[in-house]
């Protein structure tokens, strides 16, 4: 799926992603980075929200994990289990949140159970960018499951 499908997508299945302006900057197996825009997400200190920061490391670590599955096996569920944020600086500019591909071991072992059994779990660290220092950091537990085993 390319990114501006995947973008369709998320605004028509998560319509928050179009209130807070969500675009994907990046989506690659190793990396996806999302941007949005201040004026819709800031607080009444003219900083990023911190309800819109952690949507944003959420969407995220979804988009990686949903696009990575997509290739896979098509239509799949991803649902955040749970989630522990610390938000480390204020953000006074355009968003960037960041979620990598984990480490090669856990990816294959999160995948052998996918394909096995259709459902797995995945922890994935996300983090909001602000020119090159992270301001922000989620720890997230996502499950994945296939539709129509």
């Amino acid at each position: 799926m390319e990114s501006e499908e995947l973008e369709m997508f998320l605004k028509k299945e998560i319509p928050l992603t179009s209130s807070l302006g969500v675009r994907i900057k990046r989506l690659t197996p190793e990396k996806v980075e999302l941007s949005a825009p201040l004026h819709p997400n800031h607080n009444h200190m003219g900083t990023a929200f911190g309800g819109s920061l952690s949507t944003l490391m959420i969407l995220a670590g979804y988009t990686w994990l949903y696009q990575i599955l997509l290739s896979r096996s098509g239509e799949v569920h991803v649902i955040l289990q749970s989630q522990e944020v610390r938000f480390l600086s204020p953000v006074q500019e355009d968003i960037h949140a960041i979620c990598p591909s984990p480490d090669e071991h856990i990816l294959q072992e999160f995948l052998r159970m996918y394909d096995r059994k259709g459902l797995a779990r995945i922890q994935l660290h996300t983090f909001i960018e602000i020119r090159g220092q992270k301001a922000a950091i989620m720890t997230g537990e996502f499950v994945a499951q296939r539709v129509n085993p």
